[in-house]
Order: C-alpha cells, then sequence, then structure tokens
C-alpha cells in the first residue's frame, strides 16, 4: 500500500498485528491491533490483499484440528519405522511426524476466511467470512 512496507502477524486468538517496516531501524514499528471477530478456530496464517489506498481484504487461514489417524498397522509396514532403524520413530504416539519430515497421519484440511478493512488503524465492523466452500 503505496510506499511503505506492511507486516501483519497472528498474535493470539482473534488478534492480528498490523506494522510498518521502519528503513532506518530495520525492523516493524507502529503496531496496531486488530481484533478479528468470527473465527470459529485460531489463525495458522494470513495474507493482506490491498484494495484502495486505506483498505483491503485480510485472508485467514484456519486449521481443521483433526487429530492425525495413522494406523499402528500400516506405520509398521514402513522400513524406517522399524525401532532398531530409528529407534525416534518407534513410538506411533509421539509425533504425527517422522524423523525424516515425513506426515504419517491423515489428510489435514484448512478453510479461508476475509473480512473487509476499511483501513489499516481500525479494527474491522464486520466479522470475517469463509469464503472457502466448506470448513476444509
Amino acid at each position: 500500500v503505496g510506499e511503505k512496507i506492511h507486516g501483519f502477524w497472528h498474535v493470539e486468538n482473534n488478534i492480528v498485528a498490523h506494522t510498518h517496516y521502519d528503513r532506518d531501524n530495520h525492523g516493524f514499528t507502529e503496531r496496531r491491533e486488530l481484533h478479528i471477530s468470527g473465527l470459529p478456530r485460531t489463525p495458522i496464517g494470513l495474507v493482506y490483499m490491498p484494495r484502495s489506498a486505506n483498505g483491503g481484504d485480510l485472508v485467514i487461514e484456519l486449521h481443521d484440528k483433526k487429530p492425525h489417524e495413522a494406523k499402528e498397522q500400516e506405520l509398521n509396514t514402513i522400513g524406517y519405522r522399524n525401532p532398531e532403524y530409528n529407534p525416534f520413530d518407534s513410538d506411533p504416539e509421539a509425533n504425527p511426524w517422522s524423523s525424516s519430515g515425513i506426515w504419517k497421519g491423515g489428510w489435514q484440511h484448512s478453510s479461508l476466511y476475509s473480512v473487509r478493512l476499511n483501513n489499516l488503524v481500525d479494527s474491522p465492523a464486520q466479522t470475517a467470512r469463509r469464503v472457502t466452500a466448506s470448513e476444509h
């Protein structure tokens, strides 16, 4: 938006911080908190899409938070899961990721929500709305 570099950061729950990059100090300053209502879960990602000189859309990604459902039988058929070969992956309850970085759980889904920001100072008056067809 203009010549400023803007940063948007998820702070906690439904709070997103808006900052400006200060070229002289090489850091983000002028933090403003935007309280976003209407989100069923905590955001995991966001992007700001400018639409006018002072406003735009904040698009927010939410994870479905479903637990992984790796089956013990499936996990034991994979060679690197052998405790003698890799002791860190011998417990299927320990982590949904293997030490080689392979996801061993079920499909993860996300949904997108959007809220129009009329300016970059005030929290939006309206609630966020889901823009994907479903919750995943």
